[in-house]
């Protein structure tokens, strides 16, 4: 049995606060973690029925649109912030992150693998758009490219991807290397590991969802800096389905921490990211306590 939400018209829309366009880099993670947080407050109130303090009413969400898209005109593409995700139906990515029209320049493909049609994206927004603040890579619980990839790995514990297509075996290649560091993580932390049980297996994909999420981010912190952008930030992060947050590795291995609602930065030659696994074990050991 499923419980669902009828849509209320009489509510107030939602939108992040504030609405003034991000200045900066650290402007734009900030409009859009709140931006994460204004979403969640929409999706309780859904179930109660109740209006949340960071909505805003008809009127001013019209008043945004018509200012940046006069009728009759097309307005230049200005976006604050790329966000490369997946292509999951499930991740909303304007609306998890209470977004509106021309806010966010998208590139998403499956396991937000960064192929080079991704690559040429990012690199052709950081060149053509000076209002670009920041770039976010954006994973997903129970995302199926990392699920996959991490069965395929399993069957001979490395790289077996005979039976896929081309297509398909250029997403898992690029995911394979995050699969790899997450189970050798994990066992080499963990006694008694056996990823055919079903803990264990979803351990190891939530550790490689984070790590993916994680390398992506990495090589699109050495593009921008070969662009000269200084001005961009890059972070990475992951969005949980069933609550709704994105969430990030907790600052440092400590016990009991697990993972953090926000977004990280992206991993750089001062911070490995085999350090980077070791947090992301320790946040997902189920034995640990908050």
């Amino acid at each position: 049995m499923t419980t669902g939400f009828a849509y209320n018209p009489n509510l107030k829309y939602l939108h992040s606060t504030p609405m003034e366009r991000p200045a900066d880099a650290a402007a734009a993670q900030t409009a859009l973690e709140r931006g994460n947080l204004a979403f969640r407050n929409w999706i309780a109130s859904a179930y109660t029925a109740q209006e949340t303090p960071d909505q805003l009413d008809p009127a001013q969400r019209r008043t945004k649109l018509e200012t940046d898209f006069p009728t009759g005109q097309v307005p230049k593409q200005a976006p604050f912030a790329i966000v490369c995700g997946c292509s999951d139906a499930r991740v909303p990515v304007s609306q998890l992150f209470s977004r509106s029209v021309n806010d966010l320049f998208e590139v998403r493909t499956a396991g937000q693998a960064m192929g080079d049609e991704c690559l040429g994206s990012v690199e052709y927004s950081l060149s053509h758009m000076s209002s670009v603040k920041t770039v976010v890579v954006l994973g997903h619980s129970g995302c199926g490219a990392v699920t996959a990839t991490v069965d395929s790995f399993l069957q001979t514990w490395g790289m077996n991807l005979g039976l896929s297509s081309v297509g398909l075996r250029s997403i898992l290649q690029r995911i394979h290397p995050a699969v790899s560091l997450a189970a050798q993580s994990i066992q080499s932390s963990t006694m008694g590991i056996d990823f055919r049980r079903d803990a264990d297996h979803k351990r190891l994909i939530d550790v490689a969802t984070m790590l993916n999420a994680a390398g992506s981010a990495h090589q699109l912190r050495l593009l921008v800096n070969s662009l000269g952008r200084t001005d961009v930030s890059v972070l990475f992060g992951v969005y949980d389905i069933a609550s709704h947050a994105v969430v990030r590795p907790p600052v440092g291995a400590i016990d009991g921490q697990k993972w953090t609602e926000g977004l990280a930065k992206a991993p750089d030659a001062d911070d490995p990211i085999d350090t980077l696994a070791e947090v992301c074990v320790s946040a997902s050991d189920p034995q640990q306590i908050v």
